[in-house]
């Protein structure tokens, strides 16, 4: 494709400018060749900036430039959409925050664990911490152990059915790390936890 113009079309919303070339023969609507960032100028497409016909090498690198200096002069703004998203991103960070803080006192009540003491972030949880398909087992001493679903154990009881631990030493003698899983009530579940200590 050869182009016999080119224009240039600012979005102050999206903080984009948008490279349009006119095509040679004039019968069609001009063809779109880039969006560049305001600012840094980057080009935004994923498929990168529409290649040149070589016979318009010239006359189109000098509008991709040209367009890469008019946005790297707007200066920087976060788009509006991504700040709607980065608002809502805030608040909700807040309320995990908060949820958070809350949910660690009340196992700690329940369990005496100390997760309000160790490096147990429950900001981390996601769907993939509540476990299913595990099974209680009891082994030849008569230790209550906790298998996945293929049988491989996972953690051994610590202090009553339902909690189970994979504790670890490190470097220090005090210093302890590991796996817990606690029976979640009314679900064939396991919350599962890292913890440092």
């Amino acid at each position: 494709m050869k182009f016999k113009s080119y224009e240039r079309l600012e979005n102050e919303a999206d903080r984009t400018i948008e490279l349009r070339g006119v095509p040679e023969n004039g019968g069609e609507p001009s063809i779109h060749i880039a969006y560049f960032a305001m600012g840094s100028g980057l080009a935004l497409d994923e498929g990168g900036i529409m290649q040149a016909d070589d016979s318009d090498a010239d006359g189109f690198d000098a509008a991709v430039s040209g367009a890469i200096d008019v946005a790297q002069k707007k200066g920087y703004a976060i788009p509006a959409d991504i700040c709607k998203d980065l608002v809502r991103l805030a608040h909700i960070n807040e309320e995990a925050e908060r949820l958070s803080a809350q949910i660690g006192k009340e196992l700690d009540r329940y369990f005496d664990i100390g997760i309000q003491d160790q490096e147990t972030n429950l900001r981390e949880i996601t769907s993939s911490s509540m476990v299913a398909g595990c099974t209680e087992k009891t082994c030849e001493g008569g230790r209550r152990y906790l298998a996945d679903k293929d049988g491989k154990p996972l953690a051994r009881e610590n202090g009553g059915v339902g909690f189970y631990i994979d504790q670890h030493t490190g470097y220090c003698e005090d210093d302890y790390y590991g796996e817990m899983y606690i029976k979640m009530w009314g679900r064939d579940e396991y919350l599962h936890l890292h913890y440092d200590c």
